[in-house]
């Protein structure tokens, strides 16, 4: 059984509060991927081509998109992180997002 972390509870949290605002929100899996091998639990690195590519992706039909890294203070985000969400910042409608707390969202709504 999955522990669930504090960065899982604010990922939840962002993904309920944006579909109660019509956003359709879809997680990205894109870490460790855990792995039975003789028996034993082992994790499989993410792939390179992985690197920075946030933990949700939000989409308000016919309006915009959100690219979304979730973390828990004191966390930071990646240097491939901040790379990928300044890439998409700069497309209109379109906004790359570091969020600690769902309702700091309320700007892009």
């Amino acid at each position: 059984m999955s522990k669930i972390t504090p960065e899982n509870q604010l990922t939840n949290s962002i993904i309920q509060y944006l579909s109660l605002n019509g956003f359709r929100c879809y997680k990205i899996y894109n870490g460790a991927v855990p792995m039975v091998r003789k028996g034993k639990i082992v994790y499989r690195a993410k792939k390179k081509e992985y690197a920075g590519v946030p933990d949700l992706i939000a989409i308000k039909p016919n309006e915009k998109i959100l690219f979304i890294e979730a973390k828990v203070k004191p966390r930071q985000p990646t240097e491939a992180q901040v790379e990928f969400l300044e890439t998409v910042d700069g497309v209109p409608e379109v906004h790359g997002v570091v969020c600690y707390d769902p309702l700091k969202l309320v700007k892009y709504i």
